[in-house]
């Protein structure tokens, strides 16, 4: 198992073989270290891969470790953060036998009759959170898909659900489209971003140099969207959203 130092401390790398086309590397919300890599993908080879994304993985490391403290930091006197649409909000949990959800100025306020109680907590923030994502995720789409109208004429099927690492993908054959649960953390103008890129492949199923054309033509500002959705910070908030799938419309 791959090790890299970083600042007095030891990090394995786990290496998982799938079927998967390219290397990827990623880290998680704990700092832990993985590698995904095609099966046939030579021993020597991989090694060297690895290698020379040390200083990635270095710098993503103390990112993920200065939003954590971050977080510590806004939290303070034992109030949780919950990101909404880009804003941050203090989480106050109020005694009361309502179990409901209000948003007030900067704060996140659940009336919930067990105070104490986390999965309550997150049962009532769910229940909240859900027609509220249904019905920003499908303005936004309502928004954008006049966009691609042209090389998009039959309205694909919008899915949002648990996806682990991607905000979205595109099944050309299906006419469908995945949506993570988790844009609805970020910015709406993000959100635009990942529904536009998706409707982009079903002109472009890679990312080469006519998709990324295309999508400059049609959202200029793509860039500056993108890079919102790279905040660490707001990961610490994700919610468990597995077996809540449902369809846009």
């Amino acid at each position: 198992m791959p090790v890299i130092q970083h600042n007095g401390k030891e990090y394995h790398i786990i290496v998982h073989r799938k079927k998967v086309k390219n290397i990827n590397f990623r880290i998680s919300k704990n700092c832990e270290l993985s590698v995904s890599a095609p099966l046939n993908c030579p021993d020597e080879y991989l090694q060297n891969a690895i290698k020379s994304r040390e200083q990635w993985f270095r710098e993503h490391i103390d990112k993920v470790q200065r939003a954590r403290r971050e977080r510590e930091k806004l939290q303070g006197d034992s109030k949780d953060v919950f990101w909404f649409l880009g804003k941050s909000y203090r989480l106050d949990i109020v005694d009361d036998a309502r179990n409901e959800v209000r948003i007030e100025a900067d704060r996140i306020i659940i009336l919930q009759h067990q105070k104490d109680n986390k999965y309550l907590t997150d049962l009532i923030l769910k229940k909240w959170l859900l027609p509220e994502e249904h019905r920003i995720l499908l303005e936004a789409f309502e928004r954008i898909y006049p966009l691609c109208n042209d090389f998009v004429p039959q309205k694909p099927l919008v899915v949002v659900k648990s996806l682990k690492t991607k905000w979205g993908i595109c099944y050309i054959r299906r006419n469908q489209i995945n949506l993570s649960h988790h844009l609805i953390h970020y910015p709406i103008e993000s959100i635009e971003h990942v529904i536009l890129h998706e409707l982009v492949h079903f002109k472009h199923a890679n990312h080469g140099a006519e998709f990324y054309t295309l999508l400059g033509r049609l959202m200029p500002d793509w860039k500056e969207r993108k890079a919102k959705l790279k905040n660490p910070e707001v990961a610490f908030c994700y919610l468990d959203m597995r077996g809540f799938t449902y369809r846009l419309f």
